[in-house]
């Protein structure tokens, strides 16, 4: 009995002991799992903190890179907007020596009064064929735009302008010819220019194309016939720039009908 009691006091102490060390155990494994908490912490703050600086240098990285590129912007706009005011400057000065360059040569063609009758009167014919050139341009807008019978109304007030300058064309190129007829003191070179710029005025004025716009683009444009409304307005362009280049290209003494024109205009408004 008495050896029982011993081997279970025995055994009660080896497992007092047993637990103590399990305890000791815990608590080593505890702290070492609270010391690789802290550093796992400690490592993650300092990773957030790098983190947020990186954050912060990047933000201010790009803050001051936006600056630069405003500031640079805004020079740049600044230096382009000088140098719009210097060409600026530069086309108004050479505008100004243009005009007084065609002034004077108007004045020299001038000079002689037969010579400056016959250029008013060919400069009437120029008012006449540029308010044409402007109509037969809005007609090929209404003609090639997606919907023209929408424009009809503004078709037929073109048509009647064009049959307008047509009849005042015939009724001024007859009286210019007369002119040259009984201003024999003109000067001949004068005279000669205006008479090959009549001339090529007239086969535009009188161009088969020119008579089928206005006699069938008001009947196609009410059939819908879009085809043929195309077809009109490419030879309403086409007309308008071949009399645009006649203006400009027949000269007399280096300066072009239009431009010669526009300085005579000048001079008497002036007057």
């Amino acid at each position: 009995m008495k050896n029982l009691k011993k081997q279970h006091e025995a055994r009660q102490e080896a497992l007092q002991e047993e637990l103590k060390n399990v305890k000791k155990d815990e608590k080593k494994k505890i702290r070492k799992v609270e010391k690789e908490s802290e550093k796992l912490k400690e490592k993650r703050e300092n990773q957030l903190a790098k983190e947020q600086k990186d954050i912060e240098e990047m933000t201010q990285q790009y803050a001051n890179e936006r600056k630069k590129l405003i500031d640079d912007q805004f020079k740049m706009r600044k230096e382009m907007a000088e140098e719009k005011r210097k060409n600026r400057e530069l086309e108004q000065e050479q505008d100004l020596q243009q005009l007084k360059y065609l002034t004077s040569a108007v004045n020299a063609l001038i000079a002689n009064d037969a010579t400056k009758r016959v250029l008013e009167q060919t400069n009437i014919i120029t008012d006449i064929v540029q308010n044409t050139t402007e109509s037969l341009m809005k007609l090929n807008v209404y003609c090639i735009s997606d919907s023209p019978k929408e424009h009809q109304g503004n078709v037929r007030l073109e048509l009647d302008e064009i049959n307008k300058m047509k009849s005042m064309f015939k009724f001024q190129a007859s009286k210019i010819q007369q002119h040259f007829m009984n201003e024999s003191s003109a000067n001949p070179d004068a005279v000669k220019i205006c008479k090959n710029y009549l001339r090529q005025l007239e086969e535009a004025m009188r161009s088969k194309q020119l008579i089928a716009i206005c006699a069938l683009l008001q009947f196609d444009l009410a059939k819908g016939n879009i085809r043929k409304i195309q077809s009109y307005g490419n030879d309403a362009d086409s007309l308008a720039q071949k009399l645009e280049t006649i203006q400009t290209d027949v000269a007399f003494g280096g300066i072009c009908m239009k431009d010669l024109k526009s300085v005579m205009d000048q001079k008497q408004l002036k007057n």
